[in-house]
């Protein structure tokens, strides 16, 4: 799905993965009727169509996206200490994990934190014993309705959300949903929705923020490529399943493998982070390999990776090349 996991974004993809995943479309526009405010079509009115309800889905889809968003002005206004919000529709495609022990999959807490990253949110929260925002975010966002409850026309289930790290910060807001069938009663259902969470910063929250992104930042290093030689471009994607913790040794390991390299690896780019995943695009010259480069990073990880006994530092993250480009001068 691209950069999320678990939902798609955006009416027309939203279209195109229906019509690939649903096993009753005609189930799907029914309930996305109910959502719209509309009036369902009749057999005649489909055959009219040429048997093609995709322009009328479409619409239908946008009408539900809008009607979600008053729903969500209504159910959460903005706190009047907000520094950031997220608005975000969406169809997420696995909402429920299906195991009574796992509340939601870990990639919908992924996707969460990136909804946060993307507007600057912090996706661990906390110091001391800091919690992975996403994760527990998900966690409340996705408790399935009551069983047999159905939706009246232009009704939707929302799920709120509160939460809160002592006095220094808190994230609020919650989700409006309905469900869309993609088989028989009780199946797997996907949840067409509108998220909307709050960010609200203590003055020293703000300020250890500011602090915390200064000392990631990376520093460059006296570096051996000639000036006007070919060289390698080498992205490596760094993929954690928790946000606890992740951005500081990350990039502490970058840092450390630039040191170590004597000159031999630069890092000219600004870096990608959407909280659990960091790309970095590294500068090397033509004889050093991307696979010597990605191997070199996950050997300075797991240098930084203390004992994990207390289960607060995640386990070894995924290290790979995602592109490699040779420059030739």
């Amino acid at each position: 799905m691209g950069f999320w996991s678990t939902l798609v974004h955006g009416v027309t993809n939203a279209l195109g993965w229906i019509g690939e995943n649903a096993g009753s479309i005609s189930k799907v526009i029914g309930a996305v009727v109910g959502a719209a405010g509309v009036r369902a079509m009749t057999e005649e009115e489909i055959a009219a169509e040429g048997n093609n309800v995709l322009p009328v889905l479409k619409s239908h889809i946008e009408a539900a996206e809008k009607n979600m968003k008053e729903e969500a002005d209504r159910l959460f206004p903005a706190p009047a200490k907000a520094r950031a919000t997220v608005n975000l529709p969406a169809l997420w495609t696995t909402p429920n994990s299906g195991s009574a022990s796992l509340k939601v999959i870990p990639e919908i807490g992924m996707d969460v934190n990136r909804m946060l990253a993307c507007e600057g949110i912090p996706t661990a929260l906390g110091t001391e014993d800091p919690i992975d925002a996403g994760r527990t975010i998900a966690n409340q966002m996705f408790v399935p309705p009551p069983p047999g409850v159905a939706l009246a026309p232009g009704e939707f289930h929302h799920n709120a959300v509160d939460v809160r790290v002592g006095s220094s910060s808190r994230i609020s807001g919650g989700i409006v949903y309905y469900p869309v069938p993609l088989g028989n009663p009780g199946s797997h259902q996907a949840w067409h929705s509108h998220t909307r969470l709050y960010y609200e910063p203590s003055i020293a929250e703000e300020k250890a923020l500011a602090e915390r992104k200064r000392a990631l930042a990376i520093k460059r290093a006296p570096a051996n490529l000639r000036a006007g030689a070919s060289y390698n471009s080498t992205t490596v994607t760094v993929v954690w399943t928790d946000s606890r913790e992740v951005d500081k040794i990350t990039s502490a390991a970058v840092q450390n493998l630039i040191n170590g390299s004597h000159g031999r690896i630069e890092l000219p780019e600004p870096a990608f982070n959407d909280g659990t995943k960091f790309n970095y695009q590294f500068r090397t010259d033509v004889n050093m390999g991307p696979a010597e480069v990605a191997g070199a990073l996950s050997t300075a990880i797991e240098n930084l990776l203390p004992p994990s006994e207390n289960g607060r530092v995640p386990r070894m993250p995924t290290v790979g090349v995602s592109n490699l480009v040779t420059y030739v001068e």
